[in-house]
């Protein structure tokens, strides 16, 4: 074994210091126990030198002496052995006793979010290398769940392929315990389905929006709704700032990116008359960008210009007036970055649908138990990542809004982002992660791997920053090369031997042996794609590694009984709802079809009682008389439909009080039987 300069003054010092002690022990020793015969002090060097020992008192002291030197000598070489086999790290995987001494096995009461499990592996498998053991399926299932209190790590990263079992094991586990609201992005709807009827148990009024869920339909979001209940003219500019910067987001560096500035300041600026005339949805900014299809032969210039001359706030006239009076072509191109950064969602007739309303509201997510998923399938991510987007912008807002303070009543907001990276760039999540822990926000940003996120528009700044925000990193089946190499480089190395053999020319008989000590990688990026299905490396700040077992939900001891026991239909939302949806849509197709009349009428006034003429629109070959009669009947209807629609609403608000009720009082039965388990 080779020491370098530092160790062998080490190990001289050592020396040095063994025979000091020993000679001072054993003379002490020998004093206290006899003395010459003038009464001067005996020196155990004069006792050794002659080696007589023919008194009791000098046999013990050279014993002593001995005694102390060997023992001073075994720990000089423990001490060299420590320090050249830890030379070059001692990263290692904590065991059950550091885990627990570490506080990572903890009563699921506490509510904290649950990462995986832990058990003995067999004892013939007891100290061989961790990649090789896998529990047995029995001893997993009783083993102990690795856990944490709720403010140890509230936010994580969970990074897996597709199909490693990331919902089995994390997403649907902490979904069905989780002690506070609940807001899910749910691809496949996978996590509804697992989750839902428990948290309606729990006493959780159950939100799902769903846009393209034709068969049970999908529950309401109007992104401008909480902006438009501000009334403070400047905070409303500033919430306004704040959502168009996470909407839009340009595809690609280049020109788009040159005209995203001024595309962002005539977003507010829709936003503002929006709002001012009282229909603060984004399916009216979009037409007034974009128009409605019944401005038939107005130019865009004179539309933006009357836009400017009809509104009383000044931003919205300065900006509407700019881009009227601006060269078609510069123009077009602000256009463009609009819909080609997501303003383009609200011509689609279902995204109008369900974001004309506000059932689902997130200024009391925290001071009302709620669980919101938003549903949506793989292949619709992409086309409708602008309106999640903008749901995670408005929940961030509004979180951060609540007091941080710990006794303030509220209650915790656990946030489960699955598919993190096919929602586009969000920045406002990764800048916002710390915070939000003091907000009583526990999220989970879920991907697929860390090439995901830059690929999306990430740099390796903000991925970082990503990183270092989520105090737990959880890693399912790592499999690409980036992720793999970030992960051995985290783990860190520890100190490894290496031995070399050396033989004379003449005689292979005489070997000799160098032994060395060489950094190693805890963990190879070889070796940790080879890691079994079963397992889940967790990397807690400032803690050791952890190999643990997978939670499968369905198989568990803990976690099946919970998810069978949920029974009764799933939470869609009410048939009612439903029909007010089909009413909104009526009356909508019926403002159309008024626009339509009223030009009709228009037109018929140019002509003449007979002959009737044929017009364009939904009337045609009916004289003047009658089509003013047709028009009374249509507005008639249109007013009938509105009061309906008003008293539906009004019902189901109720209706809803109702239900809210009794969901708290079944909650607070539900808690107590989950206490006497």
């Amino acid at each position: 074994m080779e020491l370098d300069l530092k160790d062998r003054v080490r190990l001289v010092a050592g020396i040095v210091m063994t025979l000091l002690i020993a000679v001072i022990a054993s003379s002490l020793v020998l004093n206290g126990m006899n003395r010459d015969f003038n009464g001067s002090p005996i020196s155990i060097v004069g006792v050794l030198s002659d080696l007589s020992l023919q008194t009791e008192a000098q046999k013990i002291a050279a014993a002593i002496f001995v005694g102390v030197v060997v023992l001073c000598i075994v720990f000089i070489g423990v001490m060299i052995y420590t320090t050249t086999t830890t030379r070059y790290g001692t990263a290692h995987f904590q065991g059950i006793k550091e885990m627990r001494r570490n506080g990572f096995v903890t009563p699921l009461e506490e509510g904290g979010l649950i990462f995986g499990k832990v058990a003995r592996p067999p004892k013939e498998l007891r100290g061989k290398p961790l990649e090789v053991v896998q529990t047995p399926p029995k001893e997993a299932l009783n083993a102990e769940f690795i856990s944490a209190p709720i403010d140890a790590f509230p936010q994580c990263l969970l990074i897996g392929p597709t199909r490693s079992g990331k919902g089995v094991s994390y997403l649907t586990p902490n979904c069905l315990l989780a002690d506070g609201s609940l807001v899910v992005l749910d691809v496949k709807g996978e996590i509804f389905r697992n989750t839902s009827r428990m948290r309606v148990e729990l006493g959780d009024e159950v939100l799902r929006f769903a846009p393209y869920d034709f068969e049970h339909g999908s529950h309401h979001y109007n992104p401008l709704a909480r902006i438009a209940a501000i009334t403070h003219p400047n905070r409303r500019y500033a919430e306004l700032d704040k959502l168009a910067d996470n909407f839009l987001v340009a595809k690609g560096e280049g020109s788009a990116s040159n005209f995203l500035g001024g595309a962002k300041q005539w977003f507010i600026a829709g936003c503002l008359r929006a709002i001012e005339i009282g229909d603060p949805t984004l399916t009216r900014v979009h037409a007034l960008m974009f128009g409605d299809g019944t401005e038939v032969g107005v130019s865009d210039s004179d539309r933006y210009n009357a836009i400017a001359r009809a509104s009383d706030n000044p931003i919205v006239r300065r900006e509407f007036s700019n881009y009227g009076n601006l060269d078609p072509k510069i123009r077009q191109s602000y256009s463009q970055v609009m819909s080609d950064s997501g303003l383009k969602q609200w011509a689609n007739p279902q995204i109008q649908a369900v974001t004309r309303r506000d059932d689902i509201r997130f200024d009391d997510i925290r001071s009302r138990r709620q669980s919101i998923y938003i549903v949506v399938q793989s292949d619709d991510i992409s086309p409708l990542n602008a309106v999640i987007r903008l749901m995670f912008t408005d929940l961030i807002a509004s979180i951060r809004q609540t007091s941080s303070d710990h006794d303030s009543g509220l209650g915790q907001v656990f946030i489960m982002l699955d598919e993190f990276d096919q929602l586009g760039y969000m920045p406002i999540i990764q800048q916002s992660m710390k915070q939000l822990a003091g907000h009583g926000a526990r999220t989970t940003v879920v991907t697929q791997s860390i090439s995901g996120l830059k690929s999306v528009g990430y740099s390796d700044a903000e991925v970082e920053s990503l990183l270092a925000g989520c105090e737990m990193k959880i890693y399912i089946s790592p499999n690409d090369h980036s992720t793999t190499e970030e992960i051995t480089k985290a783990l860190g190395t520890r100190t490894g031997f290496k031995a070399s053999y050396s033989y004379t020319l003449n005689d292979f008989s005489n070997r000799s042996v160098n032994v060395s000590t060489e950094e190693l990688p805890l963990f190879t990026a070889a070796q940790l794609r080879g890691l079994p299905k079963s397992k889940v490396l967790l990397m807690p700040e400032g803690h050791q590694p952890i190999l643990a077992d997978k939670i499968v939900y369905y198989a568990d001891p803990v976690f099946k009984p919970i998810f069978e026991r949920q029974k009764g239909p799933y939470p869609y939302p009410s048939r009612q709802l439903q029909h007010i949806d089909r009413l909104e849509q009526q009356v909508v197709r019926t403002a159309v079809e008024n626009r339509q009349m009223l030009e009709a009428i228009a037109e018929a006034k140019t002509f003449e009682a007979s002959p009737p003429r044929e017009v364009q629109g939904s009337i045609v070959d009916l004289p003047r008389e009658e089509a003013a009669a047709v028009y009374e009947s249509r507005m008639n209807a249109i007013k009938n439909a509105a009061q309906q629609d008003a008293s539906a609403v009004e019902a189901g608000k109720q209706a809803e009080k109702e239900k809210a009720e009794r969901l708290e009082a079944k909650r607070a039965a539900a808690m107590k039987k989950i206490d006497s388990l």
